[in-house]
């Protein structure tokens, strides 16, 4: 074979494969033409003794559209190795059509996301974008991913004093109802009901945020309060 590229003695991480071990890597034509121990030469070649190589990660939780003071440039995915980011529900049914075309569409990684069940994502931490529960639009968020498949992979909801007030069960509800067989996203934060939101988690949804470790997360000495 005339290889473009090989990358010599990496440490190879391939989970798909089951690889994880010191190899060689070669490229042609802008693809992984193969993976193996003293491939043939290419036409240029580097040595990667000592170093990590592995396929591009996904980051399953970014905030990627810059219309909210949270969110910060996708371009940055690339030099930590990611090539796929998801975006944790920046935007609701009203901006995320604007976070499509001129973010997602023009990303040099891939970004999937999440849809906020609030109507406009988290704006600012000026004020939780669910104190008042007439932000929370599952009938608008369902049509939305539903025109979006590939792209939307869930519903996000944030439920915690500064996020939801006490509407934090009743947007979980809502969020669950509009996203159908699609996996939801928990954030909880200090004020949320944990042992009540796990029990109303089905396969497949997420809980995040639940180990930062300010006595509001998942362990054990938090749900005994």
């Amino acid at each position: 074979m005339n290889y473009d590229l090989v990358l010599r003695n990496a440490h190879v991480i391939d989970p798909s494969q089951g690889i994880h071990g010191t190899c060689d890597v070669a490229v042609g034509e802008g693809r992984i033409a193969a993976i193996g121990a003293a491939l043939p030469a290419g036409r240029a070649e580097a040595d990667l003794g000592g170093l990590y190589l592995c396929p591009g990660l996904i980051d399953l939780h970014g905030h990627w559209y810059q219309g909210s003071a949270f969110g910060i440039d996708p371009a940055m995915c690339l030099n930590h190795g990611v090539t796929t980011a998801v975006d944790a529900g920046t935007t609701g049914f009203v901006n995320f059509e604007e976070f499509r075309r001129h973010t997602v569409e023009r990303a040099a990684v891939r970004l999937l996301a999440f849809l906020n069940i609030a109507a406009v994502g988290i704006p600012s931490p000026l004020a939780g974008e669910l104190e008042d529960l007439r932000y929370a639009r599952p009938r608008e968020t369902a049509a939305l991913l539903g025109c979006h498949p590939g792209l939307l992979v869930g519903v996000k909801v944030r439920i915690g004093t500064g996020m939801s007030a006490g509407n934090g069960l009743e947007a979980l509800g809502q969020a669950l109802a509009a996203a159908g067989r699609a996996p939801v996203m928990v954030h909880i934060s200090k004020g949320a009901e944990t042992p009540q939101i796990l029990a109303r988690l089905r396969p497949g949804d997420i809980l995040t945020h639940c180990y930062q470790g300010r006595g509001d997360g998942l362990l054990l000495s938090d749900l005994v309060r």
